[in-house]
């Protein structure tokens, strides 16, 4: 049991800073906090309860495992919306929760009979925040011109970390209830905690290293891929004929390509016309999302870099960073799928 001490201290310490911070992201933040402070109160109850040190009726209060699917769906949801405001109906889903824990405190021991709903509850909820962080992803890529900064996988790996901890915990669960083996049940235990507390400091670490400047996505931008998934081309330029030609005079006059953090709303603004137009010719006309049809462009302009420099001593890396490019990865990526080679292959052709 000695592994929940360090688990009971982070999770209020990190607990009590999320919950004071004042930045950008800060429901975010509190709902992160509320989590952690959920795993502290349940971690503790074990632990007293190990030593002997409170009574039984302590065990209502590990109700608020029922929180914790909830309050990462939430979380999930207040890193991806623009502007993310917690609803009425969003208390909701912390009504099992309270259920649970009004039900004990009343003498209703439910634990061993509806356990199994926890497991029930948390496996939905995990589906529901991958749901949204891929919904979220297709956005980026018809929204932003370099949504590689911008990706949450890492909320995705934390998510997939803890269906495992759920899947080794329920395992004990049953193994509790099956077969009466002390040092099995013991280790898995101790499994169950050692991962419990890489994953509280992962999702500390990640959440809190996560840049401020972006703010997440719009409802009107989360609304333009359900309006551009069934497109027909010779329709939109019909449809927008005269803004198409704008578009390309815009792009190879202005060449807006050449700012890394360009977005579809700005271009919209920069072209006068309604941000819905715009996705409609990129993803409809031109058959590329806002990401693909962006980075065409600044692969052209690197194609004329490294044909004819201007400084025989520019490195590729200097070039990619000149036409727009923010990561040497997706340059080289984005390069090859291109041009069928990588750019120091083309550069040695010139």
């Amino acid at each position: 049991m000695f592994l929940i001490v360090p688990i009971i201290i982070q999770s209020f310490l990190f607990a009590l800073v999320l919950s004071t911070y004042k930045g950008v992201k800060k429901i975010s933040n509190r709902l992160l906090g509320a989590f952690l402070a959920a795993l502290g109160v349940q971690m503790t109850i074990y632990f007293l309860l190990d030593l002997e040190l409170i009574s039984v009726n302590w065990l209502a209060g590990t109700g608020v495992v029922f929180a914790y699917g909830p309050l990462l769906y939430l979380y999930a949801r207040s890193l991806i919306h623009k502007p993310f405001q917690l609803k009425s109906t969003d208390w909701l889903h912390f009504l099992p929760t309270i259920l649970f824990i009004v039900l004990m405190l009343f003498g209703f021991d439910i634990r061993n009979k509806f356990g199994w709903l926890l497991y029930v509850s948390l496996g939905f909820y995990m589906l529901f925040a991958f749901q949204a962080i891929n919904r979220y992803q297709k956005v980026i890529e018809n929204t932003q011109s370099a949504p590689e900064k911008l990706t949450l996988n890492w909320l995705k790996s934390s998510f997939g970390f803890f269906t495992i901890i759920i899947s080794a915990d329920l395992i004990s669960f049953l193994l509790n209830y099956t077969i009466n083996w002390t040092i099995v049940n013991q280790t898995m235990n101790n499994l169950v905690f050692v991962m419990l507390l890489i994953f509280v400091n992962f999702l500390i670490y990640k959440g809190l290293k996560q840049p401020g400047i972006f703010q997440g996505i719009s409802d009107e931008e989360f609304n333009l891929i359900r309006s551009t998934k069934q497109l027909n081309k010779q329709l939109i330029h019909k449809k927008h004929q005269g803004e198409i030609t704008q578009l390309i005079l815009h792009m190879k006059k202005e060449q807006p390509f050449l700012n890394p953090s360009l977005t579809i709303a700005e271009l919209a603004t920069q072209l006068a016309i309604p941000m819905r137009s715009v996705s409609e010719i990129v993803n409809g006309y031109f058959q590329q999302n806002f990401s693909e049809f962006i980075n065409s462009y600044r692969i052209e302009a690197a194609k004329k870099y490294l044909e004819n420099p201007t400084d025989p001593k520019e490195t590729i890396l200097e070039v990619l960073y000149k036409v727009g490019f923010q990561s040497k990865s997706a340059f080289n990526t984005t390069f090859k799928n291109l041009t069928g080679e990588t750019p120091t292959a083309y550069k040695k052709k010139f």
